[in-house]
């Protein structure tokens, strides 16, 4: 896991899973017995030849393989910069969600509990909605301005695997200090559009009375 600097902030969000940490120490536990067991088998039995050696550098680069997908499903984090955030859930999603579009973050609490898989990873859309949790507690939903591009399975009956999205859940195992670091960033951002709206109607207001007092003048003489 990266640590944070001034312009990047980092919020893990697989530690408190607690489902998917036993399952992947567990799967990780599993590999290395097993890895250990036939690489014991292979050099009693077989011959030293280029075939073994071939054998080990495939057992091992499944080894690393299998342990570096473990590595970052247990460090897996979302990252936060003054421009986007990167929604990230290890090795089964991340993607690139600029802060102009979210008009709104806060902490949901699910009313139906989406369907996990072994690990209790849920990553779909359902409708306009993209789950991204791994577990069902410190959910946080932001609502987009716009509609984004994901690449996640639909929940219906078409099973596309990518769709647009309007509201995003994700987790975040430091809920509080990720709604008031977005909070701070996206919230100025939003009055500021809002006063350039409010100048914008006012200058067209005075452009507008300026024509008509214009046109009214050589009338009045």
């Amino acid at each position: 896991m990266l640590p944070d600097n001034e312009n990047k902030k980092v919020f893990t969000n697989t530690k408190k899973s607690h489902q998917l940490r036993q399952f992947v120490w567990a799967l990780q536990v599993i590999v290395t017995v097993e890895i250990l067991i036939v690489g014991i088998a292979i050099y009693m039995m077989m011959t030293k030849n280029w075939l073994f050696y071939l054998v080990l550098a495939l057992m091992l680069a499944l080894y690393l393989y299998v342990s570096n997908l473990n590595r970052l499903m247990l460090g897996s984090a979302h990252v936060l910069t003054p421009d986007e955030l990167i929604i990230c859930l290890g090795p089964r999603f991340k993607c690139r969600l600029p802060l102009s579009l979210v008009m709104e973050a806060r902490a949901v609490s699910l009313a139906s509990a989406p369907q996990g898989d072994l690990l209790n990873v849920s990553v779909y859309r359902e409708g306009e909605r993209l789950y991204c949790l791994s577990r069902n507690s410190d959910v946080i939903q932001l609502n987009l301005s716009e509609p984004i591009m994901v690449k996640a399975p639909s929940s219906g009956p078409d099973k596309s695997r990518r769709g647009f999205v309007r509201e995003i859940l994700i987790n975040a195992d430091e809920p509080e200090r990720f709604l008031e670091t977005i909070t701070k960033i996206v919230r100025p951002e939003k009055e500021l559009d809002q006063i350039k709206s409010r100048q914008d109607t006012l200058k067209s207001v005075q452009d507008k009375t300026r024509q008509i007092i214009f046109l009214i003048t050589p009338n009045l003489k």
